[in-house]
């Protein structure tokens, strides 16, 4: 099962859970380790139906809360990219031990790409579930870095002897931000259901359960106001194109295509073009596209999961070291007419799983 335990970074206590390879072999060999980071307003918990299944296939699974967010402490800080990279790095090279394939959802893909970019051999390979983070064409992603001069990064590192620096957080006045709260959670308690539904839009019963009352119950935690209230001071954001160019292992951009935050399908296929760019990532990035919203993790796990260990097998294989220009972009099979749902839970995996 599930193991939840707790630990500290940087002074702040820290959830995590860590599911064991359910049927490993003695004497078997090591396998990678596969880490989970959650989205925006999330929390590990919305991997409890992921983990197992991995944990079947003989894998050790962790997940973890990012700072701000679920059970960790919600400290006044500036929150951005690079603290929760930072936490990200610090878990799998402490608690993890390194030797470990990233899989994030949303803003979570976004980060897992950018710690797996700088963890380098350390991680094997990461996995985008309806990743955030801004993707452009390669030609315009090369032109706004001539014009700049360097990578993001690099401007990043410069900040501060430039004059630009963000400083450090200062925190609202507490009567507004008690005001501020009390509003949003009133906002929240009536709306979140039917928020979490609308990007659950093939299985909308997948959001019902615990989901929605761990996400009021974690956004009524002392300081959980200040996370989002901290975001107005954020540095230059590093593109997917940038971190992709650096990462030098594979990808592989497991997509529901049925998210109603973006166009989906060319946002999969555009982080596949991006990662070829100028031929320079030693990785390869599959594209595998499913029946599902903007949480195929949760929606849909049986699907990931088969996704995500086929990945991870061709890892163990040394996929790794093949050029980035093998893009392979898997497509869906035909949709049934009408809504193009499936009715019978029991064909979701067959229904699911790109040809």
């Amino acid at each position: 099962g599930i193991e939840y335990s707790y630990y500290r970074w940087q002074g702040n206590l820290v959830r995590y859970c860590r599911c064991p390879p359910s049927n490993q072999k003695a004497g078997s060999p090591k396998r990678p380790k596969i880490v989970l980071v959650h989205g925006f307003g999330a929390s590990c918990e919305q991997y409890s139906k992921l983990m197992p299944l991995l944990a079947a296939e003989g894998f050790e699974v962790f997940a973890l809360d990012l700072l701000g967010f679920g059970h960790a402490e919600k400290p006044r800080l500036t929150y951005s990219q690079y603290l929760w990279e930072g936490q990200i790095r610090h878990f799998v090279l402490s608690l993890v031990g390194g030797d470990a394939v990233l899989a994030g959802n949303s803003i979570g893909g976004y980060l897992s790409m950018g710690a797996g970019a700088d963890l380098g051999g350390a991680s094997r390979g990461v996995v985008l579930l309806n990743s955030a983070g801004r993707v452009i064409e390669s030609g315009a992603f090369e032109e706004e870095e001539r014009e700049r001069g360097c990578s993001v990064e690099t401007a990043t590192r410069e900040y501060k002897q430039r004059g630009d620096s963000i400083g450090p957080f200062k925190p609202f006045p507490e009567r507004l931000l008690r005001a501020f709260g009390a509003a949003l959670f009133v906002y929240l308690s009536t709306s979140t259901e039917k928020i979490v539904k609308s990007v659950y839009p093939v299985f909308p019963e997948e959001a019902e359960g615990g989901l929605v009352d761990a996400i009021l119950r974690d956004a009524g935690d002392p300081g959980a106001i200040g996370v989002i209230a901290s975001g107005r001071k954020l540095p230059p954001q590093r593109c997917q194109n940038e971190l992709l160019r650096r990462f030098p292992g594979p990808v592989l951009v497991c997509q529901g295509v049925k998210d109603p935050l973006n166009d989906a399908p060319a946002r999969a296929r555009l982080l596949g073009r991006a990662a070829r760019g100028d031929g320079s990532s030693a990785g390869v990035t599959t594209v595998h596209e499913l029946l599902a919203g903007h949480c195929p993790h949760d929606e849909a796990p049986a699907a990931v999961a088969a996704a995500i260990v086929e990945f991870v097998r061709d890892v163990e294989g040394g996929g790794s070291g093949r050029k980035a220009e093998r893009w392979i972009a898997e497509t869906l099979p035909e949709e049934t007419s009408g809504s193009g749902s499936v009715e019978k839970k029991g064909e979701r995996e067959s229904d699911l799983v790109a040809a």
